[in-house]
This record gives C-alpha cells, sequence and structure tokens, in this order.
C-alpha cells in the first residue's frame, strides 16, 4: 500500500538539482517528463568545429550539440582550428547557428619530435579552457576527442 504522505524534500548535500542559477528560473517547468529536472550547462569540447572543419567527430559534435540546444540546454564548444594567418594560441568567440563557440587558434607551429606528447597534453591550452570553465560554470564537459 503506497503512502499519501508528501515526500521530505532531500537535505541541500543530496539534492540532485542544483539551487536556483537566476536564468534558470521557470525554465524547470518546461520539463514535465521528469527526465532533465533543469536545463544543463554542457561544454562540449572537439577538436574542431563547423563551418571550418566538416568531418566525423566535427559533424557528430554539431548535432549532438544542436539536439542538446533543441532539449534548451545551454551548450558552449569549445574547439581548435588551424588558420595560418592568425597568432597561433589566440582565441575569440563566435556564435554558429545558436551556438556559442570558442575556439583556439592552434596551427601546430610548435610540432617538436623530441616531445610527442604535446600532441595530447598541450598545455598552451590550458589558461584559455580554464576561463571557458570558469565562465561557462558547465554541469557536463563532453570531450569528443583531443585537441
Amino acid at each position: 500500500m503506497e503512502s499519501s504522505a508528501p515526500e521530505e524534500p532531500l537535505p541541500p548535500d543530496r539534492n540532485p538539482i542544483p539551487p536556483d542559477r537566476g536564468e534558470d528560473t521557470g525554465a524547470r517547468e518546461k520539463f514535465e517528463n521528469g527526465s532533465t529536472p533543469y536545463p544543463m550547462r554542457i561544454l562540449q569540447v572537439s577538436q574542431g568545429f563547423p563551418p571550418r572543419e566538416n568531418a566525423g567527430v566535427e559533424l557528430y559534435t554539431f548535432h549532438l550539440s544542436r539536439a542538446l540546444l533543441a532539449k534548451e540546454h545551454r551548450v558552449h564548444v569549445f574547439c581548435r582550428e588551424e588558420v595560418p594567418e592568425k597568432e597561433e594560441f589566440s582565441s575569440y568567440e563566435e556564435i554558429y547557428n545558436g551556438l556559442t563557440v570558442t575556439r583556439v587558434v592552434n596551427n601546430f607551429t610548435w610540432r617538436s619530435e623530441s616531445d610527442p606528447r604535446l600532441y595530447y597534453d598541450n598545455p598552451f591550452f590550458d589558461t584559455v579552457f580554464s576561463v571557458t570553465l570558469r565562465k561557462q560554470q558547465p554541469d557536463l564537459v563532453h570531450f569528443q576527442h583531443l585537441i
């Protein structure tokens, strides 16, 4: 026999719904099926992104990001791009098809046979990635591919 007593609220440290985050207020009511109690802040990390890069990982990241955006999540994309006329490791933010994208220029001018680790553990991205994390404050970071 089921109890008709109201459920006790979870203590703050066990509540899966984060505290009010300002602009999210009210949006929670739009999710009637209960599968997502609030819009998430999602950071997608990819080796490239359209319109400059249009291969498998890049297109997968684009279509997944658009689908998440359609579900009212806030999606931000962080990617590298190769643009020889731009300064190495410079970055900028743009809007592409409704998605905010941070692009970091990586022309591989630092290539070194003596330290192949730089291909997957490149400290030149640390600062701009840290700034992006602090600015976006994502609930989830989804790494699609090494950048």
